[in-house]
């Protein structure tokens, strides 16, 4: 896959598994996830206007992630 449109294509790091303790009650499979996540780049856009390299472990603003599933 090649990014295009000032995009880059990166591999979410595993996230963790720790669990908060909380006083609110909440259904055991939400997940609240952070607002901001580590990855690593594979590739980067021709037009991308930040040096990054394959490689380059980076932090990203979460909803900024769009996740792109091909079957």
């Amino acid at each position: 896959m090649i990014p295009v449109n000032r995009h880059v294509l990166l591999t979410p790091d595993a996230e963790s598994n720790e669990e908060d303790k909380s006083t609110i009650l909440l259904p055991e499979d939400y997940k609240q996830k952070s607002k901001f996540a580590t990855g690593v780049v594979l590739s980067t856009s021709s037009d991308c206007n930040i040096s990054l390299k394959k490689g380059d472990k980076i932090v990203y603003d979460n909803s900024l992630l769009q996740e792109i599933v091909i079957n």
